[in-house]
């Protein structure tokens, strides 16, 4: 070991050696199982690369500052960049790892137009479909739920040709793109509303029952 080493230095190079190897610990141990007819979405060859590279990186700077040094003149100033270029791959390399353990953890699979992701509260199933509805048509939608149980929060299309020609436009040369996300229905999944139609009652009893108080606003203060 070099004597320009100071106690500090090597305890922070050797709590970064000890984060790393905790890391790769806790990211092996993320990998899922996998599910039947489901295709998993894992991290992209860069997150494995970025976690690689940073840790071959810190090791091969942290070997030269820690045991081989610098002869030249100005080679205190080069050990000391040695050691932060050594700091900021080793960070670098623990950053990614816990991102990509993130990544890892979420579940993200696919099944024809099924996506399933991990929350804290357990599992969330997104199904997306086509659909051809009124005015619009070529359309989508975005629901949750699980099994017979589905609840549509989104929906999106392209606008009928005989709403474009209704306005005095010709459909051939412009199309309309609509979009919508029911507020009532983000509502419903927040607080486990089982029913749509209470909304449009007016009953004081309910909005008591979920925490609403009567012409009360949301604002960026209180939120919604």
């Amino acid at each position: 070991m070099q004597e320009y080493v100071t106690s500090f230095e090597l305890l922070l190079v050797c709590g970064l050696a000890a984060a790393i190897c905790i890391a790769l610990c806790c990211l092996i141990f993320s990998i899922p199982p996998k599910k039947p007819g489901w295709i998993m979405v894992t991290p992209a060859p860069l997150h494995w690369s970025a976690i690689i590279l940073s840790a071959a990186l810190f090791l091969f700077i942290g070997y030269i500052w820690l045991f081989v040094g610098s002869s030249r003149p100005d080679g205190a100033s080069q050990m000391r960049i040695a050691f932060w270029l050594s700091v900021i791959f080793g960070t670098g390399s623990v950053v990614a790892a816990f991102q990509t353990m993130r990544i890892m953890r979420s579940v993200l699979s696919l099944r024809g137009n099924e996506i399933a992701f991990q929350k804290a509260g357990g599992q969330i199933l997104l199904r997306c479909s086509d659909v051809i509805f009124g005015e619009r048509r070529w359309g989508g939608e975005i629901r949750f739920g699980e099994g017979d149980d589905w609840l549509e929060i989104l929906g999106c299309g392209m606008v009928h040709p005989n709403v474009i020609r209704n306005c005095g436009l010709d459909p051939d040369e412009v199309q309309g793109f609509a979009w919508g996300m029911g507020i009532d229905r983000i509502a419903m999944l927040k607080y486990g509303m089982p029913d749509l139609r209470p909304f449009f009652e007016a009953d004081v009893r309910w909005l008591s029952h979920y925490g609403f108080r009567p012409l009360d606003f949301p604002t960026l203060a209180g939120g919604l």
